[in-house]
């Protein structure tokens, strides 16, 4: 375990823990955020139109009944039912993409600093529990087989944590092809 941690925590150091590179990733999800809230604001355009369309429809159908240019007869309630479906479908998709878009996130260059060198901090000079738990709040895996070692983290999660609005939850850390000692996972016994 020691040899691994000489390994994986210079690394995290070098590889993202520096500003520049901390930066580049926080750019680089910012950048897909924003992409995808211009799609979602052009979905909820659509997605108004058509509950626009829907209620002139069902307006104009109402205005004919109204006026008797036209009479409440089986086809027409058949068709103001449909207006009203989708109507009713449009709003509720309406709905859920209000609620997919979220606020635009912004992070500060000091706070990106800031979080830097706290981590490098707590990774060099904190006690083994402290460094795992800050470890495991940041990272959702290392993966260890015979020559390479991977360490895998949600760029989601890092944006949190930098921000610090972070929900405080603490991501699984594992290591799936790591065993420690021969007798780690062991198979049941064949029965």
């Amino acid at each position: 375990m020691a040899r691994l941690d000489s390994l994986v925590l210079p690394a995290l150091e070098e590889r993202l823990l520096q500003p520049e590179r901390l930066t580049e990733v926080l750019l680089a999800l910012l950048q897909r955020r924003a992409a995808r809230a211009q799609s979602i604001e052009m979905r909820l355009v659509n997605l108004q139109l058509e509950v626009a369309r829907a209620e002139e429809g069902l307006r104009r159908v109402y205005r004919m009944v109204e006026t008797g240019v036209a009479e409440l007869d089986d086809l027409l309630a058949d068709r103001i039912k449909a207006l009203k479906g989708e109507r009713e479908r449009a709003e509720a998709a309406l709905d859920r993409a209000r609620s997919e878009g979220g606020a635009a996130v912004s992070i500060a260059p000091e706070k990106v600093v800031a979080f830097g060198a706290l981590m490098r901090d707590v990774l060099q000079n904190a006690a083994t529990p402290a460094r795992k738990l800050y470890l495991r709040a940041l990272l959702s895996a290392v993966e260890v087989d015979d020559k390479t070692i991977r360490i895998k983290g949600n760029r989601n999660v890092l944006a949190a944590e930098v921000a610090g609005t972070a929900s405080g939850d603490v991501v699984q850390f594992s290591g799936p092809k790591w065993r420690a000692r021969r007798d780690s996972n062991l198979r049941p016994p064949d029965s």
